[in-house]
Order: C-alpha cells, then structure tokens, then sequence
C-alpha cells in the first residue's frame, strides 16, 4: 500500500490551493494495480488517509470534499485470454476485454 499517504495527499491540496486559492469541493482518487485481495485494504486504509489529509487542512477540520475512489484490479491472467492485437479504440473502458 502507499506509504505516507496523508502528506502526500495534503501536499497536493496544498498546490491546489496555492493555484486556485480555494480548496477542491470534490476529490477523484485513482489507485492502479489493486489486487483483488487488496481492495479491503484501499478502502479500509489508504480511504481515511485521504480524509486525514482533507480535516488537516483547515483549522478545526471542517474541510470535508466528496471523495470519489476509482479502483483497477489488477489484471493477472486477462492477457492469457486475449489472443491478437486489440485497437484501444475499440475497447469501452466499462467492458472487460477478453476473446470468447
């Protein structure tokens, strides 16, 4: 899992808010290479991490953004199933890709 993951996020917010001067009313959170055991993790873990780092922000904690949390698992064995080139242009990032 990432270490250091509350002073990472607050250092981000910080560059934000240095930018825009104002802080995000939202957050979307990418996390790639999940493996499927280690989802629980992402969210039981890594998830209020992220919302530590949003309450440090602000001077009494009040700072609470909508956190959205996209997750990819890990694909071990998709690339044993896929047989020839496939065009990324032809792949909707919702449809699993494997060949029957």
């Amino acid at each position: 899992m990432i270490t250091d993951l509350t002073s990472m996020v607050q250092e981000r917010l910080e560059q934000y808010r240095n930018y825009s001067r104002k802080l995000p009313r939202r957050i979307i959170f990418f996390r790639d290479g999940v493996s499927e055991g280690q989802f629980y993790t992402v969210v039981t873990d890594e998830l209020p991490k992220i919302r530590e780092a949003c309450v440090r922000m602000t001077p009494g904690g009040t700072y609470r953004p909508k956190i959205t949390l996209v997750s990819t698992i890990r694909p071990l064995y998709s690339s044993s199933l896929i047989k020839g080139p496939i065009s990324a242009s032809l792949v909707n990032a919702t449809t699993p890709v494997s060949t029957p």
